[in-house]
């Protein structure tokens, strides 16, 4: 795969095309909207295909950090590979499942 083609460093370029469009007064573009959480972050989750998921991208010229659930964490940190970059919120236990676990 081509450098280009990684998720991580066409999320960057991405980003720098966002941020070279904008003034310089601003600091931070922050989004909760699907296509633009995965254009500034390079993550697509397969809990966005749900209306009621709520996550968000916080885009800064420097990094994107994702907020997402304490479920999601995992996959999103094999992606953006710095655990820097992901914030998990809420708790993920098994009593979240839709049935309980042998």
């Amino acid at each position: 795969m081509d450098s280009i083609e990684n998720p991580t460093n066409l999320a960057i370029a991405r980003r720098s095309k966002l941020f070279a469009l904008l003034s310089d007064d601003i600091s931070a573009v922050v989004s909760g909207d699907l296509p633009t959480k995965n254009y500034l972050s390079g993550y697509y989750s397969m809990n966005d295909t749900y209306a009621s998921y709520l996550s968000a991208a916080v885009a800064t010229r420097d990094k994107t950090v994702l907020v997402v659930s304490a479920a999601d964490a995992g996959p999103a940190l094999e992606i953006l590979g710095d655990p820097a970059l992901v914030s998990a919120m809420g708790c993920f236990t098994s009593r979240d499942l839709p049935m309980a676990l042998p």
